[in-house]
């Protein structure tokens, strides 16, 4: 399992979801952060459900966003369509980044 990051300790919480999806993402294929391209959908890095469910299980966890929606990383299939749906799943559930990390 990947460690959670604190999104309150960067000024930029787009940056922080996208590192956090990067490592994750990555760590659950085998591969290096920087081989994950974010502009390249999710299908064709390999990720499959399982993987994908493991993702939303870490962002439930780090981010605090609940009731993610299962298809939310097809409907959003790169890292680069991903962060932006996060935070919207975040504002709406109205989530500060800063409140995630408590």
């Amino acid at each position: 399992m990947s460690t959670p990051i604190n999104p309150s300790s960067s000024t930029n919480a787009s940056d922080d979801i996208r590192e956090l999806l990067v490592r994750t993402i990555s760590t659950e294929l085998g591969i290096a952060p920087h081989e994950l391209a974010t502009d390249r959908t999710f299908a064709s890095h390999g990720v499959d459900s399982i993987t994908a469910m493991y993702v939303a299980v870490v962002i439930e966890d780090t981010l605090g966003i609940r009731d993610i929606p299962p298809t939310l990383m097809w409907d959003a299939p790169t890292v680069d369509q991903l962060v932006p749906a996060l935070e919207a799943l975040r504002e709406a559930q109205g989530q500060a980044p800063e409140e995630a990390a408590a």
